[in-house]
């Protein structure tokens, strides 16, 4: 497994997801900009699916919008609390 540059690092598959799951690999993009989002919290969700339905053909849109709510699934499985909290060997400020 390659190195990640920090210590504060949540590890998702997002083309294994895309592929096995979704059935598409080319859905990867969406899966990761769900679990984005909903790991920001500066977009809700439902905005964003706004703005990528209205860019896809309307025959993917039940493929996209499966991908991104499946991304940001993933991010409400991880417990953020366990993560370690330091990133790069620096305390995380809180805000």
């Amino acid at each position: 497994m390659e190195q990640v540059p920090t210590s504060r690092a949540i590890g998702i598959p997002f083309t294994r997801i895309a592929r096995e799951d979704i059935g598409r690999e080319i859905t990867a993009n969406m899966i990761a900009l769900g679990a984005v989002t909903a790991l920001s919290g500066q977009v809700e969700l439902k905005h964003v699916l706004a703005a990528l339905l209205s860019r896809v053909p309307p025959k993917t849109h039940q493929m996209n919008q499966a991908a991104l709510e499946r991304g940001a699934a993933e991010i409400a499985r991880v417990d953020m609390d366990a993560l370690p909290g330091e990133v790069n060997g620096f305390e995380e400020e809180e805000v």
